[in-house]
């Protein structure tokens, strides 16, 4: 079983939120697909989102411009 279908099994309505999905898939070096479900919790107004600002998990994102992009629509930088 993957670890996405692992965290649906033990979630309270099967379902797992993009932000959490981001965190799992940047825990696997997967930079890209973590960015992809970042700009979902945008998208969904992810009370979450206020952590790429100030954990350094993201680090490895910061330099990426996507994840610039989404930082300048949070207002996080100018």
């Amino acid at each position: 079983m993957s670890e996405v279908e692992e965290l649906k099994k033990v979630s309270l309505n099967g379902e797992v939120t993009a932000f959490n999905l981001a965190v799992v898939e940047l825990g696997f070096g997967n930079h890209q697909r973590a960015i992809d479900y970042l700009e979902r919790a945008y998208a969904s107004d992810s009370q979450w989102m206020g952590w790429l600002n100030k954990d350094r998990m993201f680090d490895p994102l910061r330099a990426d411009p996507r994840f610039v992009a989404l930082m300048k629509k949070l207002k996080f930088v100018q």
